[in-house]
């Protein structure tokens, strides 16, 4: 519905949390694609630990959000962001034991 009122998809926190890193991050398949279609940036950092909506679904589990968010073919979506912590996609999937990615 707030979409539907030009609020922005990348209206972010005080910390740069986006709409679409708080879909990531309970796996929202639906709500993240919503997002993308409204023209959702996947490559903003939040600025606490950098993560981007491509490390907070990698945390959540959701193999099937984050092949979303790789299939977009976005230049933005950067499989080797990393966080602070130095986690990459490619380390939280085998932490979260996707073995599909």
């Amino acid at each position: 519905m707030l979409l539907e009122h030009n609020v922005r998809p990348d209206s972010n926190d005080m910390l740069g949390y986006t709409p679409l890193m708080a879909a990531a991050d309970c796996g929202d398949y639906e709500m993240a694609r919503v997002l993308l279609e409204k023209r959702a940036d996947p490559g903003l950092k939040e600025n606490k630990e950098h993560n981007t909506a491509l490390t907070c679904v990698a945390r959540s589990g959701s193999e099937s959000t984050v092949r979303m968010l790789l299939d977009q073919n976005d230049p933005r979506v950067n499989p080797d962001a990393a966080t602070l912590d130095n986690d990459t996609l490619i380390t939280l999937a085998a932490k979260m034991a996707m073995k599909e990615l």
